[in-house]
């Protein structure tokens, strides 16, 4: 049985955990964001929207997070309103083709490979 090296919310202060207690903290926290995460990675919809996302807000001058949150400060939105509300509302139609395709993956659990590759993990 290997150690996991994991750091995140929910770790020991050493970092060190064995398999179930890593697979029981992942279950706990982070069950739905992993399964989105690995459905994302599988449609081809949503790694568009991911791309077209990208572009757009980058070229507002914004930013966004791992979960496609726009990260900004309000002076960036103000100035640029107009851009960003058309920029919004052209991504609203590859979000919803990706909620779609989203929806048709039946997905279970992830395993403890897929909970790794997602927390950044490692193991030792």
């Amino acid at each position: 049985m290997s150690k996991i090296y994991y750091t995140g919310l929910g770790a020991k202060k050493s970092g060190y955990h064995t398999e179930k207690e890593f697979l029981d903290i992942m279950n706990k926290i982070f069950k739905e964001a992993c399964i989105d995460y690995h459905k994302t990675k599988k449609c081809k919809e949503c790694q568009e929207y991911k791309k077209k996302t990208k572009k757009m807000y980058s070229s507002l001058g914004l930013g966004y997070n791992k979960k496609l949150k726009i990260i900004t400060n309000k002076k960036t939105i103000k100035n640029n309103r107009k851009k960003f509300d058309n920029a919004t509302k052209k991504l609203e139609k590859f979000k919803s083709k990706c909620d779609k395709c989203q929806r048709k993956l039946n997905r279970g659990n992830c395993n403890l490979q897929e909970y790794i590759e997602y927390s950044g993990a490692e193991i030792q």
